[in-house]
Order: C-alpha cells, then sequence, then structure tokens
C-alpha cells in the first residue's frame, strides 16, 4: 500500500472478489532505500498513532472482503517492536539465485541503503554460506548461523524485557511489523 493507492483497497478488493481471488494480504512499503519514498510510505513514526485515514480505508475494505466471503489481513499501520518479524528467520531462509543463502530477502540487498525512522544506512549482506558449494544441512549448523537465530530464540522466550535482535535487523521495518 502506498500514499497514493491506499484510497483504493475497497475497490481493489471488490476487484479481486470479481476474479475469483479468495484471499488479500496487504502490505506496506517496508523497505524505504532512500529518502525520496518518505513520501510514499503510509504507516506513522515510531510512537505515534496509526493514521486515522489509512484505517478508515482498510475498515472499508474488510467491510467490502466480508460481503464477498474474502480473507484480508494486514500488518501494523505504528511500528512496535516484536520478538521476531514476519519473515520469520527461525524457520526460513532465503536462498538466491547464486545460491547464496541469507535469513531473510531484505539481508541479501547488500550496498543498498535501508531507511529507517528518517535515516539512511548501509546494512550489510548477512550471509551464511552458498547452497550450490555446501549442503543446507551444515550451512545451517555454523556458528554464525545458530547465534543468529539464537537471538531471536532468546526474544520469543523473554518475559518482559526484549534482549537486541542482531545488529542488522535493528533497523529493519520488519521487526516491527511494518
Amino acid at each position: 500500500m502506498l500514499r497514493d493507492t491506499y484510497k483504493e483497497l475497497p475497490r481493489f478488493v471488490e476487484l479481486m472478489a470479481e476474479v475469483g481471488v479468495d484471499e488479500v494480504r496487504l502490505s506496506n512499503l517496508s523497505y524505504v532505500p532512500h529518502p525520496d519514498f518518505w513520501n510514499y510510505k503510509i504507516y506513522a513514526k515510531m510512537f505515534e498513532p496509526e493514521p486515522a485515514d489509512v484505517l478508515k480505508a482498510v475498515e472499508e475494505a474488510k467491510e467490502v472482503a466480508k460481503k464477498w466471503g474474502i480473507k484480508l489481513t494486514q500488518g501494523r499501520f505504528s511500528p512496535w517492536e516484536q520478538p521476531e518479524c514476519p519473515e520469520v528467520p527461525t524457520k526460513t531462509l532465503f536462498i538466491s539465485v547464486n545460491g547464496d543463502v541469507y535469513p531473510c530477502v531484505y539481508l541479501s540487498l547488500a550496498g543498498f541503503p535501508r531507511c529507517f525512522e528518517g535515516k539512511c544506512h548501509k546494512i550489510p549482506a548477512l550471509f551464511f554460506g552458498n547452497a550450490r558449494s555446501e549442503k543446507l544441512c551444515d550451512i545451517v549448523k555454523k556458528r554464525a548461523y545458530v547465534e543468529f537465530v539464537q537471538k531471536f530464540e532468546m526474544r520469543k522466550r523473554a518475559d518482559l524485557f526484549l534482549p537486541d535482535p542482531p545488529e542488522v535487523c535493528k533497523k529493519c521495518y520488519r521487526l516491527y511489523w511494518i
């Protein structure tokens, strides 16, 4: 969903129903590669209330979905830190076309900036090996991979205060369920 398209959500859901779609998942612009993209995002800054105009359009889309019997899901519209992001790095991997194994697609974007809360940073790629030259079962036993996953496992078990996530995940909107 983008700033110039979110108002079309109810009609979009109706159009999807007309072509036989049974589920619609609304997603945000969660990877912001350049400050110019800030104008396109529809979610609030950290600790600000969710944008009322966007919530209204989503509610209207939910009514359309209910009418047509379509399942409609969406993420958050205000960042809120979670124990683990929806990419579920404790259970999934991303393998690039050249075989490099990453904890998620966003960490395969080496050299591209990631903008978070108004500041842009270059995030290093984080890969654990190459599936073309190593067995996947050996890659997931590597110390770096095990330590990465353990940080999220510790966060999922935490009661009150979340331990720090891996450094490369701290400035990723997916950890905040955007």
